[in-house]
Order: structure tokens, then sequence, then C-alpha cells
């Protein structure tokens, strides 16, 4: 393995191509065998070297490494004349530098060649492929036919001119007095326009080779007809040997209904078998009528025996299915062949629109037509760079390749040097092509390259890199050309640490993921340990930890994790790039003039209060749903009041105008100013008027498609310019996307939103350059080659399914890089909302199959949890590790530290360990957020009674009444018992009970309807379930929470707190629930200031009782 490194940074008589995997040093590598490349030639300059990368950040962290690398040989060489020592120097900044003392005649002969490298490093070429190609083409406009003086648009600027053009391209399409009746077909079968205009989009901006080259080819009907014929000959067989089979007397309806439906399908089938698609189609509307067989009235096996295989009723299913793409598909293919033609068009305007100016795609394009369509000018450049380096490779696109093919099309031996990883590939939004990546590597081996593998990790420690090695060896199993197997790498650590390396989190959807998360950051700090530069170990700080997620379009995540670490008071940043119409702020905007555009959307303004501009939180919100009006306080009262009148004026008021009144009356940029980032958050809301002011300027319209801008431009990923929001060297929490922490290590990474992200399908122009198969894919609409068999799979699948199968992948990649950004533990949090993901259906894949290593215990949370070896130990040694599984079902408390040896007398209501607590209680904490919704006071701590041994019998009893209880609060919380009738008709509960615990919540039911508590209860008004109680005992913060709250009608005002209990009643336990409503009553009473009564209610009885 150290040998692989030694050749990819000193072997230079052929090609290589290095895959390195995550934590293996590539960038070392790289910098290492320019460096030695140098060095080990003299005659070498500068300007014949070409390093290319994919973004000017790593172009300008790769100069910087190699100028600092040389400036460190330059200071050596001139301090000493000792070539040992230069060696040891060299071999101090980069372990693979060599300083080759045979290829010089003397140390004098050294230094000259050293001076020269440092001499000539400004005119080392260290770039991205863009810039290349655009000084390729500034220097040979002529052969390139651009104009000389071309000006590269930013991206903000092509943006722009893509809008001005596509607005020209509808005006032009729908403007005219008969629009065409191929839009009529697209838009008919999309719920969503706007998905036909982001195909168009992608298509002029990121797909334009598939427009310029030739036509795509969309197949024909006989690859629509092949499909038909493996997909349903099967169901087709069967129901001819069940119709067959029938014993029913001929004038029995059933009978008919079966045999009239087999009728149509014989004469449709006969169609498809014949390759007359039209023929069938004219059959379908006929076919599903009579295919809408009532199975109900066929059930007696003995009039219809069913034959062996499938359920009759999948058959039937399958057999609509077919109907429906018959009558479908030949029209959708028509649609779908228009929408890129029509496409043609939009790129027509905005070629116009952008007049001689290049956008980064056209780089791409005409450098890439100017290099494999003059050979002379390829000549040139590489006569010009004898020595080219790629970086990433796993990101390059067709384009970018054909670059490369042309420039080493002399086939130098030595010329070419890519490293990448291919299982870190996770642009393909980007036009970045694993596959295309896998055939150029291959084409290099044939040509007499080498593929040279690093499997020597220096970034994780070893239980950990054990632990991922068993996890991954399953996500990524290998197979197609797109989907790359996971390398078995080896530790260079040797500090495996305390805990397991790798803890998952699933949280019960009672648990709130953002606050999940806080707290976890919170244990995390200052108890984990982590090793630092300098290999000592250390407690982990906030700087130690990122929080990754999945990318996030909506804000929501994002936004929910800095509400909860700003609630807890973690210091938090956003390191990387992220996307103008993403930021808080703007997102904030969003929702405000969407509650100003529909006033009437009651779940729209309650955002718009929680937003910069009003700051109100859900508790001081909560008055504006009750029934009295006088209790909403008059904050509350002036902001809805504000939102109000801007919904009066929207319809006459210019847009600008409506968000210089927002402003001001908020008085956002007063309030802004004095948060954290309040500059930039000005600038930006000041930026978003601008762009109001230029949407009105245009005459774009109404506030409403404003906001459907900004929606289509966050949907888009499309990014601004704005004010940076962090310091590097700051002690905070880094919050990331996977694909903004690419490139990064961190040593403690936690993952979230593991279960948010969908399962998506393949929408739009999809392509395989490689096989050369392409197809439009919609819900309503696809091409024939859509279902096209993919030669060379080895098995029967269509092309949409492949592409499936590539975007499936591709998240599984995703997966990978962030498990591999940790160096010294890894906490992933699987919460129990959000409608699953790829994401998580590959974790959830590389889990099944674990071995059982018995109980453990979450160092970090203290919560139980269960072992998992993910992989037993091979004959080359151990393949996998432990992972700690952990089921959270309530919120973890908030930990406070323990104090220090005292040297001055404790603060009051503190006391140092081993002493005595004084009884009297502390002051009542005063909160800005006591009174309605939550509640906290000051109470005198308590001593909890020593536990009781109990047995394994007793344990286990206990343990199951406990997870029937916990599913009963959650049922009363989700359908409080204060509403005739109880539970509400057609009620869905959240939970899933066995055949036991549906038994006892029936009687539960019967029980509460029965209760003389219930009856009271339906005549209160509720304020709260699971109402959270704020108690400080010896200085410290404790949070309960109250399972019921109402408030009786009448002046009184009167608050009533329920406790419920399942099962039997306990008499020795009594008096500590007693002890517990208590407190819960005195705290609502100093908080509410109203007279409080308590009840104990235990539901499988329906017995209650009040707390004296």
């Amino acid at each position: 393995m150290r040998e692989n490194r030694e050749k990819a940074a000193n072997e230079f008589g052929r090609d290589l191509a290095v895959d390195a995997s995550a934590g293996t040093g590539k960038t070392s590598t790289l910098v290492a065998r320019v460096t030695n490349l140098f060095l080990a030639r003299p005659d070498l300059s500068t300007d014949h070297v070409l390093l290319l990368t994919f973004t000017d950040k790593a172009a300008a962290e790769m100069k910087a490494r190699v100028t600092e690398g040389w400036e460190r040989l330059f200071a050596a060489t001139q301090e000493t004349d000792d070539v040992d020592e230069v060696c040891r120097r060299a071999a101090a900044w980069n372990p693979l530098a060599r300083v080759p003392a045979s290829a010089y005649p003397d140390f004098a002969a050294l230094r000259r060649r050293v001076e020269e490298m440092v001499d000539g490093v400004g005119r080392l070429s260290v770039t991205t492929f863009h810039s290349f190609c655009a000084r390729v083409l500034r220097s040979f406009p002529a052969e390139a036919g651009v104009d000389p003086l071309f000006e590269v648009l930013p991206e903000a600027a092509a943006a722009d001119a893509w809008d001005a053009a596509f607005r020209k391209f509808l005006q032009g399409e729908f403007g005219r007095e008969e629009v065409h009746p191929g839009w009529e077909r697209i838009l008919s079968r999309l719920p969503d326009p706007s998905k036909a205009w982001s195909v168009i989009r992608r298509l002029c901006l990121f797909q334009r080779d598939l427009l310029r080259g030739p036509a795509p080819d969309f197949g024909s009907p006989d690859d629509f007809l092949g499909f038909l014929v493996r997909g349903h000959g099967p169901d087709v067989d069967y129901f001819r040997a069940f119709v067959a089979g029938i014993l029913a007397p001929e004038d029995d309806p059933a009978a008919v209904a079966f045999r009239e439906a087999l009728r149509v399908l014989d004469a449709a089938w006969e169609a498809v078998l014949r390759g007359d698609l039209a023929a069938a189609a004219v059959l379908a509307e006929e076919g599903t009528g009579a295919f809408s067989l009532d199975l109900r009235k066929s059930t007696s096996k003995k009039k219809f025996p069913r034959p062996d295989g499938p359920k009759l009723s999948g058959v039937r299913d399958a057999l609509l299915k077919f109907w429906k793409r018959v009558a479908e598909v030949p029209e959708g293919d028509a649609a779908a062949r228009f929408l890129v033609a029509r496409a043609g068009a939009a790129l027509a305007e905005y070629e116009a629109a952008k007049g001689s100016g290049l956008d980064f795609m056209d780089l791409l394009l005409r450098a890439s037509d100017l290099l494999t369509g003059n050979p002379a000018v390829a000549r040139r450049l590489g006569e010009r760079f004898r020595h080219i380096f790629v970086d990433e490779f796993q990101d390059t696109d067709p384009l970018q390749a054909g670059v490369l093919r042309a420039l080493a099309a002399d086939a130098v031996p030595g010329r070419l040097f890519v490293v990448g990883d291919p299982k870190q590939s996770i642009y393909g939004f980007r036009r970045a092509d694993i596959q295309v990546y896998r055939k150029f590597r291959e084409g290099m081996v044939d040509a007499g390259g080498e593929d040279v593998p690093l499997a020597r990790n220096f970034r994780s420690r070893p239980d950990l890199l054990a632990t991922l090695s068993g996890l991954f060896s399953r996500v990524l199993p290998g197979g197609e050309d797109f989907s790359p197997a996971y390398a078995n790498v080896v530790a260079d650590r040797n500090d495996p640490g305390d805990g397991h390396p790798v803890s998952l989190y699933r949280l019960d959807p009672a648990v709130d993921e953002s606050e999940f998360l806080a707290a976890l950051v919170g244990r995390i700090a200052g108890s984990v340990k982590v090793r630092d530069r300098g290999g000592v170990e250390r407690p982990a700080s906030f700087r130690d930890i990122a929080v990754l997620y999945r990318s996030d379009a909506s804000g929501e995540v994002l936004s929910g994790v800095r509400a909860a670490l700003a609630a807890a008071g973690i210091p938090h940043v956003v390191p990387s790039r992220k996307g103008f119409f993403l930021r808080q702020e703007i997102q904030d905007l969003r929702m405000v003039l969407s509650a100003v555009d529909v006033p009437a959307d009651r779940s729209a303004r309650h955002a718009a209060l929680k937003t910069v501009f009003f700051g109100l939180s859900d508790e001081e919100i909560l008055p504006l749903y009750g029934d009295d009006p006088a209790a909403v306080p008059a904050r509350l009262r002036e902001a809805v009041a504000l939102l109000s009148r801007l919904s009066a004026r929207k319809g006459r008021a210019s847009l600008p105008d409506l968000l210089a009144q927002l402003y001001a009356d908020t008085g956002v940029d007063f309030v802004a100013a004095r948060i954290p980032d309040g500059e930039r958050i000005v600038r930006n809301l000041a930026k978003a008027a601008e762009m109001a002011r230029a949407f009105e300027w245009v005459g774009a319209g109404s506030l409403k498609l404003f906001l459907a801008e900004i929606r289509r431009k966050v949907a888009e990923g499309r990014e601004e310019d704005e004010v940076p929001d962090f310091e590097e060297g700051e002690d905070a929490v880094r919050l990331s996307t996977i694909h903004g922490a690419k490139g990064l290590e961190f040593p403690v990474v936690i993952l979230g939103g593991v279960s948010r992200g969908g399962r998506k399908e393949p929408e739009g122009l999809r392509a395989d350059r490689v096989r050369g198969l392409s197809a439009v894919v919609f819900p309503g609409f696809r091409t024939y080659s859509a279902f096209r068999q993919v030669p060379g799979a080895g098995r029967a699948v269509t092309f949409e399914e492949w592409e499936k199968e590539k975007m499936t992948a591709e998240e599984r990649r995703l997966l990978y890089v962030a498990a591999t950004r940790a160096m010294d533990r890894l906490y992933i949090v699987d919460g129990g909302k959000g409608a699953g993901s790829t994401l998580r259906d590959a974790l959830r894949e590389g889990i099944d199959g674990a071995t059982a290593a018995g109980e453990g215990r979450c160092i970090v949370t203290g919560l139980p949890g269960e072992r998992l070896r993910l992989a037993e130990s091979g004959a080359g040694g151990p393949l996998g590790g432990e992972l700690l599984r952990v089921a959270v079902t309530s919120a973890l408390r908030k930990e406070v530290p323990a104090p220090t040896a005292p040297t001055t007398a404790p603060p009051t209501g503190w006391a140092w360990i081993g002493e005595k607590v004084p009884h009297t209680p502390a002051p009542r904490a005063v909160s800005p957020i006591d009174g309605p919704g939550i509640a906290s006071v000051a109470e005198p701590a308590s001593h909890a009674p020593p536990p009781v041994p109990v047995s394994l019998a007793e344990l286990h009893d206990r343990s199951r009444g406990k997870r029937f209880g916990e599913k009963v609060h959650r049922a009363f919380e989700a359908y409080p018992p204060v509403r005739d009738p109880w539970p509400p008709p057609g009620a869905v509960l959240p939970v899933i009970l066995d055949g036991e615990e549906e038994r006892r919540w029936n009687a539960i039911v019967v029980a509460v309807r029965s209760s003389p508590l219930y009856r009271e209860l339906c005549l209160t008004r509720l304020v709260g379930t699971e109402l959270p109680l704020l108690r400080v005992r010896g200085g410290a913060a404790d949070e309960a929470r109250a399972d019921l709250v109402v408030r009786a009608q009448g002046s009184t005002g009167e608050l009533r707190v329920v406790d419920y209990k399942t099962g039997e009643r306990d008499r020795a336990l009594e008096e500590a629930y007693f002890r517990q409503l208590r407190e819960y009553r005195d705290i609502l009473s100093e908080a509410w200031l109203a007279p409080v009564r308590a009840f104990l209610w235990y539901v499988e009885s329906g017995a209650s009782f009040e707390v004296t």
C-alpha cells in the first residue's frame, strides 16, 4: 500500500490513474508528484505543466500547497549544503517528496534548480477546466469562431440572460392566436407546468451538447412493443388460462365479464405481437372498461379455479396498467419529442440574449469542438503541456474528458496523471458522469497506463474505519459501470477511541430531530475525545463538530437545526457557500409575502409571525387561536394588523412599495443589525428589494409570480453573491450539506436529516453517453426509448429502470461521502418524521444482516442500545466493526456540568457535591416565555429514593407495560379526550398496536367515554397536550411535561391538569403520582395566576382521582 503511494508520486514513465479512497492522502500525493517531477527533470519548465481541477478554491489551495513546498525547499537549499538535510526537510513537509541527488552533479546544481522552480511557480498553470478552456479560446479565437474579446458571463449574469430569453420564448409560444397542439398534450399531462420549463432550462443550460449534436435517438414503437411482450406476456398467459378453466355456467355474469375481457385482450395482444401499436391503442378504452372487474363475484374456487401462480387481483391490476400504457405512451412519445424540439427554439433565444458573451457551458463546448475538430490546435497545446495532472477526476463530464483526450492524443507515456475516487462521485446534477470517468480510466490502462489504488487511510481512527468498512461493503457492492465497489482500506492511525465509533439514533416520531441534534452536540462537546493535529487527545470543542444533512431546498432542515442550536446557546456557522435564495432571511421574506398573498392561510400567517420580521415564538402566537381577543398581546395584534394592511394593498401597491412598507413597519434593519450576521442579513434583504424592483420594471407580474420566481430559483439551487457569515477560527459547530462538506474532514460528524429527501424518480432528458442511450421521462409521458432494453447490462432492464438505478447509486455514494468526513466519531440521527429517503434505505441495507453483539450503552447520551457487528473477521483480518443502534423515545434532558471545587461560597440555590441542599426554595426564575403554553417556577431540590431491586420477569413485564403506556400517551396527545365523540370519527392512531394492545385500547375507549371526568373535560377549552413545565432545583432547570391541561369556561379561568396512567391502580406508587401532580398544579397556578385542579386518571378503568 505504501508502495502504491511511492509509485503514484515517483513513476513518470507511464500514465497513471490513481484511485484514492477517502482519507488516503490523494492531494498530498499529487503535490508530491508535481514536486518530484520537477526535481527529477531538471530541464522541465513550469510553462509545460498543467494542473486541472474543478473549482477556483481547489485550484487556489493546490497552487498554495505547491508553492509552500517549493519555498521550503528553497529555504533548505539556501541554509545548508547538505543534501541529506534537504531531503529530511522535504520529507518533513511531505513524506513522499524525494530529492534525487543523482540527477545533479553537485549541490550548487540542485540549489539552482530549486531557485528556477521558485522563480517559475507563478507560471505553473493550476486552474479549473473552465478557466483553461477560456484561455484556449482566447489563444485561438479565429479557429474557435469566437469574438477575441468575448466576456465570460458570471453565473448571475447568465441566469439573468436566460430568464429574459425564456420569457421571450414563452411569449412567442403562447402569445400567438393559435397555440401549437403539442403544448396541450404536454400541459394536460403535467400537474405542474414548471416541470416542463425545468426540462427546457436544463437542456439549454446544462445539456446543450445533446441539442447541438446529432439528434438523440428516442427509439421507436418496437422498443415499447418489446417491453409490453416481456413485461405483460406472463399476465396475458395467466389470464387466458384462468378464463379457459372457468367452470361456472355460461350465463354467469362474472363468467361473461371475464370472457368479454379476454376477447378484447386477445385482439389487442395480437396487434402487439404483429407490431401494430396503433391497432392496440384503439382498443385501450374498451379494454380498460372490460378489465374494471369486480372480483368479489368470482370468489368461488369451484366455479372459478385459479391456475398456479400470482393472485388474480394482481394480474387484473397489471393488465389495467397494460391498457393505460397502450393508451398513453404513443401520445406521450410525441409530446416528449415536441418538448425537446421546442427547447431548441428556447436555446436560440438564449444565444441571442448572451450576444458575444460565453457562459461556462459555452467554454467547454467551444473548446471541445475546437480541440476535437482541429487536430493542429490540439497538437500545439499537447506540445505546450507535456504533463497534465487532474485532481478530483471523478467529477469530470463528457466534454472535459473529451478535452483531455484531445490534449493527450499523441499517447506520449507519462503525460497524464488523474486522481479521484469514484465512490465520491456525487455531482451528477452538475454533469459529472461516473461512467465517462470509468471509461476514460479503462482507456488509459488499455493504452499502457496503470491503475494505482491508494488504500492506506490517514484520516480516521481504526475502530471507526473498521465499522465504515463493514457498512459500505454492503452499501457499495459494485456491479454496473455506474456503481463502483467499496475498496477496503487499512488504518494508518492506531488510536481507537472510547465508546462506539458509530452510533445510530432512531428517533420516535414524538422526538423533535432538531432539538435532539442540539442536545447531542451539547453532550459531545467537552466529553468525547478527539485527537488534534499534534496527536494529542483532548475533549472535543464546538469547532470539532460538523452537522451534515442532505440538500435542503426549502431551508426547513437548516432553519430548524439553527433555531435549536441557538435556543441551546451553542455557537454555529454555515461555512459552505450557500445560495442567496436559501438564506434564512430570504426564506423568511418568502414566508411573510406568502402570508400577505393568501391572508386566509393560517399556517402561512403562523410561519410569517415566527420570522426575523416579527420574531414571535409559538407560545406568543398561541393566544391568537383562543376565544378571548383580549388575551392577544399588543405586539401580536400589531403584527397581524400589518399583515392585513399589506394584503389589502397588494393589488394596488407595487412590489417595491410593499417591501418598503414591510421593512419600515417591522424595523427589520434595526433588529437584524443587533443579532449575529446582522450586517449580511440587512444587505441580503436590501438585495431582495432590488430584485423586486427589477422584477417590477420588466413587467413580470404580481406578488404571486414573484413568489413563484423565488421558489423556482430555490429549486434550481440558484446562487448569488452574498456576505460571508463565519470566521474560520471561530469555536462553533459547522453546519453544511453533504455536498458542501466534500473534501473536508472533521473530528466529529453528526449526520442528520436521513429520513427526509424522498425517493426520486428520473425526470427530464436522461442520457447514458457511454452507451449512446437517451430518453425523456415524466410521470405523464416518456419517449419510446425509455422502454428500450439496455445493451450489455447482463440482465433485462429498461433504460428508465437503468437511470433510476444510477440515481440510487449516487445517493449511496452520498452516504459514503458523509460518513468518511469523520476522523474520530460518527453519529447518525434517523428522525422519526419524514417520508424516508434513498439515503436511509441505503443505511438500513448496510445494517441489515449485521450480527447482534449484545447490549451496549451510549457514552454520550447514556441511553441503552444494541451493539451490531457489521462483518465477521476474514482471512485478511477484521473486515468490519461495531455500531451502536439506540432507540430514542423522548427528548434528551439538558445536562448541567458539575461545578469544579469551590473557591468561594456557592451562589444561592447551589450546593457542592456532598453538601446538604438547603430546604429554602430558590427564587422563581422569571422568563419572557412564562405564561400561556409554558410555565416555570423554582423548586427546592429533592432527593430521589434509592432504586428497589426487581426480578428479570418483573422487569420484562414493566418494560412491556411501559411501551404500551407510551403508545397510549401518543394517542391521547394526538386526540385529547376533550371533545365528543372521542376518538373523532375516522381518526387514525399514530401508533401500531399488536393484538393484545389493540384489545386494551378498545377497552380504554369504552372506559374513557363512560368516565365522569371525560364528560367534565368536554365542557372545557384545550390549553395543550404534553405541555412543558419548567422547574428549577438546586439552580438547575428541569423540564417536565403535563399530559393534558384544559381551561374551564367562566370568569375564574380555572385550569385543570390531568395525568394519564395505564394498567391497574397501584396504591404504592400513587403518592408519588400525587406529589408530581401537586408540582404541576403549583407551577401552573403561579405561572398563570389562576386556580388549578389536578387529576390522576387511570384510563383503562376510567377511574379518576382529584389531588387534594
